[in-house]
């Protein structure tokens, strides 16, 4: 059913959210994955790049003749603002977040992450990301870094009356970096971090940076749901049920294709994107083998022609 907005949503016990940014192709893929195998409501959220330019909502007001999932259009805002507003405003008891450039693979996962989740001292269930360090050379600072622990915010089950507390309480999905030079100035420590390397070591500071679990690294990005995760289990007492993606193990239960939908948003990124123009012919060819169902035809012709 199309809504105008997520509070005319009916309540639902569970459901399940992905965000579309121009990228219909692998979102038709993460929608009919989720039908397929969580057996919840299926919330599809259209965040149109250009308004004036978009087809998407057209195009998944046609893809729900054949399958059943809700649809919604909102304007398009930084990620971790969108995952905000979800939590404070839908009315179930649990929401999976799934990517929109996320498969999931096989229905195994899912009953598990439903049962863990049911204790009163958990939030979620699903994987964990982090912590590890920044490699100086890998990344756009090109200085040494520390990435958080937090939720895998592509495939997690969370408990939506704690996230939302964690909101009321001032914590945010927004991703954030804390500049470590001069922890009392952010302002300054950021400039520091991007003009003193040139000058002279960066460990200079070492005194004054902010202890991360032993280190005291440059920077520490809180990537999306770091700030929640971090508040909930460190401050809260909460716990996470799920292994690390580091370990592998996600790729038993889900496959993402990492960044498609960034790629998308920021052309220039050069942070291990996949492209929609690399993968469409897998993709095209998977939604046909596996649900049977014809993209060109949907898309070439029934958009067009209405």
């Amino acid at each position: 059913m199309i809504y105008y907005n997520i509070s005319e949503l009916p309540h639902t016990f569970e459901r399940a959210v992905i965000i579309n940014v121009g990228t219909n192709l692998i979102t038709t893929l993460a929608v009919l994955s989720a039908i397929k195998y969580t057996d919840m409501p299926v919330l599809l959220i259209d965040c149109p790049l250009k308004i004036e330019n978009s087809k998407d909502f057209l195009y998944f007001q046609n893809l729900m003749v054949k399958y059943k999932f809700d649809l919604i259009s909102m304007p398009l805002l930084e990620h971790g603002s969108t995952l905000d507003k979800i939590f404070c405003e839908i009315d179930s008891e649990y929401i999976l977040l799934i990517d929109s450039d996320l498969e999931i693979l096989n229905g195994s996962i899912i009953p598990l992450m439903k049962n863990y989740i049911k204790p009163e001292n958990i939030f979620g269930t699903g994987f964990t990301q982090g912590p590890s360090k920044f490699d100086a050379s890998a990344w756009i600072l090109k200085k040494d870094g520390y990435y958080e622990e937090r939720l895998w915010i592509p495939f997690v089950l969370l408990k939506t009356s704690k996230i939302k507390n964690a909101i009321m309480d001032g914590k945010s999905f927004k991703l954030c970096i804390f500049y470590n030079f001069l922890p009392s100035s952010p302002k300054l420590s950021k400039w520091l971090l991007r003009k003193l390397p040139s000058i002279f070591d960066v460990h200079f500071f070492d005194f004054l940076k902010r202890d991360y679990h032993g280190k005291k690294p440059a920077f520490t990005m809180f990537d999306t749901g770091a700030k929640i995760y971090q508040y909930l289990k460190y401050t809260k007492n909460y716990f996470f049920v799920g292994p690390n993606v580091d370990s592998g193990v996600e790729a038993d239960f889900v496959f993402h294709y990492n960044g498609m939908t960034r790629k998308q948003m920021y052309p220039d990124d050069s942070h291990n994107s996949i492209t929609v123009d690399s993968m469409s012919e897998n993709i095209i060819l998977r939604l046909k083998q596996k649900y049977n169902f014809d993209y060109n035809y949907d898309i070439i012709y029934k958009t067009k022609n209405g």
